[in-house]
C-alpha cells in the first residue's frame, strides 16, 4: 500500500474509532447544558481517546507493530492537518466550537503516546514516523507561506 493510501485510511479510521468513541461513552444518550463548551470539549477529547485506543489495540493484539506506528503516525497526521488548516484561516474555527482545537487534541496524543511508550527512548521511536511526516509538512508550508 502506498504512503497517501496508508495515510488515507488511517485518516478514516481516526474518524470511525472518535464516532465509536462516542457510542461506546454513551454521548448520544446525554443533552448537553446550553452554552456549555467545556462539557461538550471534554467529550469530543474522551471520544478522542476511546477512538484511538481501539485504532491502537487492535494493531497491538494483532502483535503488528508496523500497524500501529502507522495508525498513530495517521492519527497525528489528521490533527496536524487540521492544526496547519485552521492556522491558516484569520480566526480559529475552534475558537467558539464545541469541538477542541487541534493544538489540544495533539497534546492528548501526544500524552497517550507517552504513556504507551513508557520510556524515552520507546517515545522517540513512537514519535520517529509522525515527525518524519511533519518535518515534509513543514517544507510544503514554508514554500507556500505560513499562517496567522
Amino acid at each position: 500500500m502506498d504512503f497517501a493510501n496508508r495515510l488515507a485510511m488511517g485518516a478514516e479510521a481516526a474518524i470511525l474509532g472518535h464516532e465509536l468513541g462516542h457510542q461506546v461513552l454513551e454521548h448520544l444518550d446525554e443533552a448537553a447544558p446550553p452554552g456549555d463548551l467545556l462539557w461538550s470539549r471534554q467529550q469530543e477529547l474522551d471520544a478522542d481517546m476511546a477512538g484511538w485506543a481501539f485504532m491502537f489495540a487492535s494493531a497491538l493484539e494483532d502483535g503488528d507493530s508496523d500497524a500501529f506506528l502507522w495508525r498513530f503516525a495517521c492519527a497525528d497526521f489528521s490533527l496536524r492537518t487540521i492544526k496547519l488548516l485552521d492556522d491558516c484561516r484569520p480566526v480559529s474555527l475552534f475558537e467558539n466550537s464545541t469541538h477542541p482545537s487541534p493544538a489540544l487534541r495533539l497534546a492528548s496524543l501526544d500524552d497517550m503516546a507517552r504513556s504507551i511508550a513508557g520510556d524515552d527512548s520507546s517515545y522517540q521511536t513512537l514519535m520517529a514516523l509522525p515527525n518524519t511526516i511533519q518535518k515534509a509538512c513543514d517544507e510544503v508550508v514554508a514554500i507556500f507561506g505560513h499562517g496567522r
